[in-house]
């Protein structure tokens, strides 16, 4: 399945078929496989259009959300900061990694601004939430660490964090 998944994206057929039977095996796989779910996003990444991938932020199926973040995020995409609201935590990760770590410029400050919830997320999230302000550098984003380093419900080690980048400026 996985050399299946890659051929599909070597072939670079933008066909909604091809596009389908990838939701299908991230489906069908449903994350107990990390380099099929790899190979399957990866090729999403190459084959599938925009719109495809959009239509299926929404899928009911996790393993497709996720499937979707990645593929995004090899398309440098981003619309998928959308999925920093997404109700599944792992989602939200996913997200966030892909937005800091890939990195995505044109998504960082949605990023960033989640340093203003004043619900902690985990600490995936939150840490590079904080780190984003940091990269976008906005006097909103001084204020949006002010606040982080400002709550009582985040942990010690990341508040001091946010001082520490405010520091920086």
């Amino acid at each position: 399945q996985r050399e299946a998944a890659l051929a599909l994206a070597r072939l670079g057929a933008r066909a909604e078929k091809t596009t389908t039977a990838l939701f299908d095996l991230l489906r069908k796989n449903d994350d107990h496989d990390a380099v099929l779910r790899h190979a399957a996003a990866w090729a999403l990444g190459q084959v599938a259009t925009g719109k495809a991938l959009h239509d299926a932020m929404h899928d009911d199926s996790r393993a497709v959300r996720v499937g979707v973040v990645l593929a995004l995020a090899h398309q440098r995409d981003a619309e998928l900061a959308a999925m920093l609201k997404d109700a599944d935590g792992f989602v939200r990760e996913t997200a966030a990694r892909a937005i800091y770590d890939t990195p995505i410029p044109a998504a960082m400050q949605q990023l960033a601004l989640l340093a203003y919830d004043d619900v902690p997320d985990s600490e995936v999230v939150d840490w590079r939430a904080l780190n984003a302000n940091r990269m976008v550098g906005f006097s909103e984003n001084g204020e949006a660490l002010v606040h982080f380093a400002e709550l009582k419900t985040q942990s010690d080690r990341l508040r001091r964090e946010a001082l520490a980048i405010v520091g920086e400026w």
